[in-house]
């Protein structure tokens, strides 16, 4: 089976893409179970998710940074996908991240034993 090669470049392009109404779609990301979690999440929130093929999304920017706070603040499946959007939105730090990760995987361990 050919192996494809995405560059860093490419793959941002990527996360940006047209929906069904040609709308601007700004698209999470991770596994299928943490999409579902997010979309489930930021729809009881009342964030108008849309999809794009088995992407969520929704419409606008300031629509995606508020659903990165919302993600990012209640700790929601996947979000340590979003890191350089997170400081991008100035939503956290670098520093603020790498701590809230060590944390997050500090507990995991924790509850593993």
């Amino acid at each position: 089976m050919p192996t494809i090669t995405v560059s860093p470049g490419v793959l941002s392009l990527l996360s940006t893409a047209r929906t069904s109404d040609g709308s601007v779609g700004f698209l999470f990301t991770g596994d299928l179970n943490q999409m579902a979690k997010q979309e489930e999440f930021l729809r009881k929130r009342g964030f108008r998710v849309q999809r794009n093929g088995v992407y969520p999304g929704v419409c606008t920017d300031e629509e995606f940074k508020n659903a990165l706070k919302a993600i990012w603040e209640a700790e929601v499946e996947g979000w340590w996908h979003y890191m350089e959007k997170y400081v991008k939105y100035k939503i956290c730090t670098e520093e603020a991240f790498r701590k809230a990760l060590d944390a997050y995987c500090e507990r995991l361990q924790n509850t593993r034993r």
